[in-house]
């Protein structure tokens, strides 16, 4: 697939900011009237274009009815004490994700609603947002932008097509969908999920991004790179090379990406920012890169042992996509590296207490590394934004 283009780094402004303890009535009624109408709506619009569009339209639908169940659940009672239990109660969810992504892998890349497909699959992460402790509407607004690139696909498809009227609403209703999400989640939710005390424990994945420690400085942006590569990705490697089987394979596949980023870097450091298509052709090597990655998760089957650890990774790689993000680039990929954190939890749950759990327990805390040392360095060189030559 092709890289995901600007997300603009946009946040939903306005409103005074309301945290409701447990979220109370206000917030379950607010996300019943959001399934009511928005997310109703854009089924109706999924019916009349049909095929898979409307197949995963009803997995999406399942999986905002699942968010609410959970969210009757955290209105109730306080926080578990236990992850595990957060997870469990989280699975209903995670698994009409699944679903919803499984549909836009299930077509042929030359389908003619690969984009309305690939569109929903990139953004329906959105609903992560209850396990983000930490600025889940920027979150939201992420995922949101993630799909735009494809959303826009759609526009330009089906311009001159006779239906062209039916594509453009629903490319309205689907994103009418994730931006109530994000106003309902800074009206109810502003700084994590509310539960029936209001107190939640723990900083989620990427809460300090703005914070983080200074990167010790470095020769210049492209061996600083190359040392990020030869340092936290390499011991991701190896790791994964130790446990092995579709582990290892995904790794070479994650290793390719960052060969392909260090290509573009180089390239981007010697020009001048070129117009939007030279633009996405100079990344598209990513974003294939990006879909290998991807694919090897997709290939294995849905009980393999390994199934979270390649869930992990396929859902934190697009924090490569910073390259192509105009605002905020440290914190995105705090955002997508957080997107990642409940499947790596997940990893140390199944292997704890096993024989093997130590070498999981470092595969884990190396993949968070990789993704803490790719911050540290975007925020030595690319503070704002990728730096292109002057």
């Amino acid at each position: 697939s092709d890289l995901k283009q600007k997300t603009g780094g946009k946040k939903s402004s306005g409103g005074k900011k309301k945290a409701l303890s447990g979220g109370g009535n206000t917030s379950l009624a607010g996300f019943k009237a959001f399934l009511d109408g928005p997310v109703a709506e854009f089924s109706a619009l999924s019916a009349n274009i049909g095929g898979p569009v409307l197949e995963q339209s009803k997995s999406l639908v399942a999986a905002f009815e699942k968010e609410y169940e959970f969210l009757q659940k955290a209105a109730g009672m306080p926080k578990p004490g236990s992850q595990d239990d957060v997870m469990t109660m989280l699975t209903p969810i995670g698994t009409e994700i699944g679903k919803v992504q499984e549909i836009q892998n299930s077509v042929a890349p030359r389908d003619p609603f690969v984009n309305h497909l690939t569109a929903i699959g990139e953004t329906i992460p959105a609903l992560s947002w209850v396990v983000v402790e930490s600025k889940p509407v920027a979150f939201v607004g992420d995922m949101e932008g993630a799909g735009d690139f494809y959303f826009n696909k759609v526009l330009v498809d089906y311009k001159k097509a006779d239906d062209a009227s039916t594509h453009q609403a629903w490319v309205k209703a689907a994103r009418t969908i994730f931006g109530e999400l994000k106003k309902f989640v800074k009206e109810h939710h502003t700084t994590g999920l509310m539960w029936n005390t209001g107190a939640s424990g723990g900083v989620a994945a990427g809460a300090n991004d703005d914070e983080d420690d200074d990167a010790s400085p470095g020769g210049n942006p492209i061996s600083d790179f190359e040392e990020l590569m030869k340092g936290s990705v390499a011991s991701y490697a190896d790791l994964s090379k130790k446990i092995g089987d579709v582990v290892q394979k995904q790794a070479e596949a994650f290793i390719a990406v960052f060969e392909k980023e260090l290509v573009f870097l180089k390239d981007a450091a010697g020009m001048p920012k070129p117009s939007d298509d030279v633009f996405q052709t100079m990344v598209t090597p990513v974003g294939m890169a990006m879909g290998a990655v991807n694919d090897v998760k997709d290939a294995a089957p849905p009980n393999s042992e390994f199934m979270n650890h390649l869930t992990a990774i396929a859902e934190s790689v697009p924090a490569l996509g910073w390259v192509a993000v105009d605002s905020k680039p440290v914190a995105y990929v705090g955002d997508m590296a957080g997107a990642g954190e409940f499947y790596l939890n997940k990893v140390l749950t199944q292997f704890k207490g096993k024989d093997s759990a130590p070498l999981h327990r470092e595969w884990v805390a190396a993949v968070k590394q990789v993704y803490d040392d790719l911050k540290k360095y975007i925020k030595q060189w690319h503070t704002l934004k990728l730096s292109w030559k002057q």
